[in-house]
């Protein structure tokens, strides 16, 4: 509760001062605070509007993350079509922008949503293009969740070997 407090204050001085990176930003921490205490609804309110600031100055980053943190968040709430939407805006865009860490975490949220909906070749696609993608910009450590994520599914398909 401290923590929304300080962020809604940084948010009412960014307002008034029109400072729309600040403005972002506390809407950022104010969506993980709402997340944390379990409040999903506004940390999709807050999760939404910054996303509109940062299409609205063009930032692809950011843009790419809150795609990513509303599939998330949609994801949480069971609603895996609006999920789905949301991670496919940030595969695209995290290809086409070049960012590879945007782009497995989008590829493991696909996955996910796959895994639940027990279209599991398709999260098998999903886990090897994000390894791939680890592999290609020499993330070790993401390479060996993304692995552990694979032998997951692969569990689950009964094919143990190859788990």
């Amino acid at each position: 509760e401290n923590s929304l407090q300080c962020h809604h204050n940084a948010l009412a001085i960014a307002d008034a001062t029109g400072d729309l990176d600040a403005q972002a930003t506390a809407c950022s921490y104010i969506r993980e605070a709402y997340r944390r205490l379990g409040n999903l609804q506004k940390a999709l309110e807050y999760q939404q509007i910054e996303l509109s600031l940062a299409e609205s100055q063009g930032i692809v980053d950011v843009q790419i993350r809150g795609h990513n943190n509303l599939a998330e968040l949609y994801a949480r709430l069971q609603h895996s079509d609006r999920a789905l939407h949301h991670y496919q805006k940030a595969l695209s865009s995290a290809r086409n922008g070049g960012y590879p860490e945007d782009e497995t975490r989008a590829l493991s949220g696909i996955a996910a949503i796959y895994q639940k909906q027990g279209k599991l070749a398709r999260a098998v696609e999903c886990h090897q293009q994000a390894i791939r993608v680890a592999q290609q910009c020499d993330d070790r450590v993401g390479q060996s969740a993304h692995y552990n994520d694979l032998g997951t599914v692969y569990l689950l398909l009964g094919n143990f070997q190859y788990a």
